[in-house]
């Protein structure tokens, strides 16, 4: 096998450790975070769609806080866990092959032109950040709309008549059965394009960015520079990316005919209170990033750390 095909397999496989580490730490945040911005204003989803077989305005979370505090006491840490199994599922993929992909980038960039500096600059780092963003989606998107499913269902009140979903598998099959495949567990993609590739270039720009500043030129980087840049890298991708992610979450948590299109989700939440509601939920997003990206590049890290060393022992 080629050092180059091996290279890249290994980046795989340090993906998927990424992802791991990044789920078993932000899980817990990240489903405050879902909730926070989609139950807080429920009711006036209500009032224009006027289907009101949604939250009720008395039950909707005041903060991030309350949200936890909310979910602590109803449902215990089972809570903060619901629906951890899809996220291990398609997060750990969604790792591999993002960082799959930006190694990928990187070796499209240096096959390009051989004779190029060994160290890719800032700009070209970004570039393979977007490049890395694409592949994703096809995970991502039905990954987190099953997942929202899940997440928000124990807000749901009204009509008997509403699907309560006994497990991941039964969310599946309902949204596929009445939705389709492409409609259903699709629904959301260009909202989380809009998230996923300035976000990605703005996550590996900076990773690469705050790695240069904390480490001298030509010295391995340290495995603290490592977690402080990976958990800018995920500052950076969510303060990018949640004005898009919440329309994705309202749209995907929505029954059909709420809104009609992404413009149209992006007016609506706008209208409900200026720009300050597309940034609803940016406190536990950003809580949830610099732990859990942190901890994937750490766990990535360490992994190819590992492979690299077994590699080498074995040859």
């Amino acid at each position: 096998m080629e050092n180059k095909d091996l290279n890249l397999i290994k980046s795989a496989i340090a993906g998927t450790c990424a992802g791991v580490s990044a789920t078993l730490v932000g899980h817990p945040l990240d489903v405050i975070k879902t909730r926070t911005p989609v139950t807080t204003s429920r009711s006036l989803i209500i009032a224009q769609s006027y289907q009101p077989f949604w939250l009720q305005t008395s039950n909707a979370y005041k903060s991030a806080m309350d949200c936890a505090r909310i979910t602590a006491r109803n449902e215990g840490i089972r809570g903060f866990y619901r629906g951890v199994t899809l996220p291990l599922l398609g997060l750990t993929p969604m790792y591999a092959i993002r960082f799959w992909g930006f190694d990928l980038a990187q070796k499209i960039m240096f096959s390009i032109n051989p004779d190029r500096p060994k160290k890719l600059s800032l700009p070209e780092v970004v570039g393979c950040g977007a490049f890395a963003a694409l592949a994703p989606t096809f995970i991502t998107v039905p990954q987190e709309r099953i997942k929202i499913a899940l997440q928000t269902q124990d807000q749901v009140g009204g009509l008997k008549s509403v699907k309560r979903y006994t497990s991941m598998f039964d969310a599946i099959s309902h949204i596929v059965k009445t939705e389709g495949v492409i409609r259903g567990l699709y629904k959301g993609t260009i909202p989380c394009l809009c998230r996923d590739i300035p976000g990605a270039m703005g996550y590996f720009g900076t990773n690469e960015f705050v790695l240069r500043a904390l480490n001298a030129p030509g010295h391995p980087p340290s495995v603290s520079s490592i977690l402080i840049a990976g958990g800018c890298a995920g500052l950076a991708f969510w303060s990018i990316g949640i004005p898009a992610d919440v329309v994705k979450s309202r749209i995907q948590a929505a029954p059909d005919g709420t809104y009609k299109g992404t413009i149209d989700a992006y007016r609506k939440v706008l209208a409900e209170n200026g720009v300050r509601s597309l940034y609803k939920g940016l406190k536990p997003a950003l809580l949830r990033a610099f732990p859990a990206n942190g901890a994937a590049f750490g766990g990535r890290a360490g992994a190819l750390a590992l492979l690299n060393y077994v590699w080498q022992t074995n040859r």
